[in-house]
């Protein structure tokens, strides 16, 4: 027979720091931002890595699709080579 009220132990173990991860509604998340927000040198410091990390980011982006056009370019010349290579020369038209 149900009974009301939650159920005895529902929820997130003891400990559990997904809300930190992935929630906005944290008590942990909330501390952090506060302390962040009175602390000017702490937001500089946040803010520099998040800039440096868009940096790598760009630049990661940017190698790959360098490593990507140049595998583009590789096949594309192996395939012009390998049809040079496949072209038969047309028999002689018979003339007589």
């Amino acid at each position: 027979m149900p009974r009301g009220g939650p159920r005895p132990g529902p929820g997130a173990p003891r400990g559990n720091v997904n809300a930190l991860k992935h929630g906005r509604y944290s008590r942990h998340q909330q501390r952090l931002l506060d302390l962040v927000r009175a602390n000017p040198e702490l937001l500089d410091l946040f803010e520099k890595i998040a800039l440096s990390r868009d940096a790598r980011r760009r630049r990661a982006l940017r190698d790959a699709q360098r490593i990507f056009k140049e595998i583009e370019d590789r096949a594309l010349d192996a395939a012009a080579r390998r049809y040079e290579i496949n072209q038969r020369i047309p028999p002689v038209a018979n003339t007589e």
